[in-house]
């Protein structure tokens, strides 16, 4: 008997600890009962309605909205180039036309360019220092000129000189050849007058026609 009375007053107690958790009628209003079950029951979904439904398992092979962040959207996509844009580029037949690296292995690079440049800027270098103390300056010409002229001039008088001492020379000669061949056509009229070939007016009228006449 006092071992049952221990047990109620266990129970007693028990249910005083969890009292103040337990819901009350009050509590429960708000809640279905079973007549509200009864009147929608026909409503209400059964474990065969959602056999059709998909399961959280077979939800994994889907993408979820985190998967798709690393997939590019249509705005990501206006950036990137159509086939249109690639209309205006060259294809590889267009290309045949152009120059290769072996067509360019036989012509100059750029620093074969500069060292030819170098080199020939030396030479120009060199050409003018050579000009400079060779060539002959504006004052070296002037005096060159008045040498020149000083020479012409002097040599111009001795051409002269030497021009009229030839012309004497000649004249003289002339004139005694001229005289040799006047005495020789005298004596001729005299001998042609002698002999009665010619008469003495036809003498006087030679004699005009000598190059030395007599008066």
């Amino acid at each position: 008997m006092t071992k049952r009375n221990t047990t109620t007053n266990d129970l007693l107690d028990a249910i005083e600890s969890i009292k103040t958790t337990m819901a009350t009628k009050d509590d429960l209003k708000g809640f279905a009962t079973k007549d509200d079950i009864k009147s929608i029951r026909s409503e209400m979904a059964t474990k065969d309605d959602f056999k059709e439904f998909a399961k959280k398992s077979d939800l994994k092979q889907f993408a979820t909205k985190d998967d798709l962040k690393k997939f590019g959207t249509k705005d990501d996509l206006k950036k990137f180039a159509t086939k249109d844009d690639f209309k205006d580029f060259a294809k590889k037949e267009d290309l045949k036309s152009f120059a290769t690296k072996d067509d360019l292995n036989g012509f100059m690079t750029k620093d074969d360019l500069d060292a030819s440049e170098s080199r020939t800027s030396a030479q120009i270098l060199e050409i003018l220092e050579f000009m400079r103390d060779n060539l002959a300056t504006k004052d070296d010409q002037n005096s060159l000129k008045d040498e020149l002229y000083g020479a012409m001039g002097e040599m111009e008088h001795r051409i002269l000189d030497a021009i009229d001492d030839k012309l004497a020379d000649l004249k003289g000669d002339l004139i005694v050849v001229m005289r040799k061949g006047d005495y020789k056509l005298g004596e001729l009229i005299d001998l042609l007058r002698s002999k009665k070939v010619i008469t003495d007016k036809e003498a006087k009228r030679l004699r005009i026609l000598e190059p030395f006449p007599k008066s």
